[in-house]
């Protein structure tokens, strides 16, 4: 069965290793098979579909078959770029989609579409904040000691706001916190909210000083009484901050009475269930 080698952009951390190669499979019928079996549910989990899609098809990583282990322990950046590098694999590299402007409502296509081009950023393995020498820098800025430094993940980021006074330190999301977050995935700004109680490690402000978040993360109310400005600035900045395929796109309606021009997401989920676009 035929595999197609990648470097992964984050990579999986394992005992102070960054492990960047990984092999993934051409998708299967068995897997729309599950798919359609999870869409028939009640309540269909997003994070589900997104595993049952991903299960199958990554099948290689640092030499080793891929396990459940690595699935919920892969950053979500490496999660989404597996997912477009399938989308590449199957589809090939320029794609079209279907577009609804949120003004007017017209529908119209997207053409040429080229993957291959969307922007990556990667976490280079010399970060400051990367590797045993990270964990060690992010323990000073919380204020842990040498024996509960094991209470933080290897790979976190700071984010500073000089003229707000505001400062906090994360870790970069992972497939267990994206399974946490499934619910709310039509609530944008709870996700936004979720996401960063499960991964903030330190938080300060002039308001709301925080130096070592409890054992679990924070309850998502705690952003409730955080200054307004200062969760405008922490809400963009920790989105900047991800790592991964910048898959946004600026889309123009055509309708000549609206014109809108807008920001919109290429979905990689999207290419991978739907048959593919007829040529102009």
């Amino acid at each position: 069965m035929t595999e197609t080698s990648l470097e992964l952009p984050c990579g999986y951390e394992h005992n102070g290793t960054v492990i960047r190669d990984a092999e993934i499979r051409r998708m299967k019928g068995r897997v729309q098979r599950d798919i359609a079996e999870l869409s028939g549910k009640k309540k269909t989990d997003p994070a589900e579909i997104l595993e049952a899609v991903l299960r199958p098809s990554w099948v290689g990583l640092g030499g080793q078959k891929v396990t459940k282990i690595h699935l919920l322990g892969a950053l979500l950046a490496d999660r989404d770029f597996l997912l477009f590098e399938m989308v590449k694999v199957l589809r090939g590299n320029v794609v079209s989609m279907t577009e609804e402007c949120p003004k007017c409502e017209e529908t119209f296509e997207i053409f040429d579409i080229n993957l291959a081009e969307l922007p990556v950023t990667r976490l280079e393995d010399d970060s400051d904040w990367w590797g045993p020498q990270g964990l060690v820098k992010a323990a000073d800025v919380v204020g842990l000691g040498p024996g509960e430094r094991s209470q933080l993940e290897c790979r976190v980021f700071v984010l500073e706001n000089e003229e707000l006074g505001a400062s906090a330190v994360f870790r970069y999301p992972r497939g267990k916190e994206q399974r946490q977050v499934s619910s709310l995935a039509e609530k944008p700004i709870e996700v936004m909210w979720k996401l960063m109680s499960l991964t903030c490690l330190s938080w300060k402000c002039p308001d709301h000083d925080l130096p070592q978040t409890p054992k679990g993360g924070l309850k998502m109310t705690f952003w409730d009484d955080v200054d307004y400005l200062v969760l405008e600035w922490l809400e963009e900045a920790f989105s900047a901050a991800q790592p991964g395929v910048d898959s946004s796109l600026q889309a123009d309606c055509p309708n000549s009475e609206c014109q809108h021009s807008y920001k919109t997401q290429v979905r990689a989920l999207d290419f991978l269930f739907r048959k593919p676009q007829k040529e102009r």
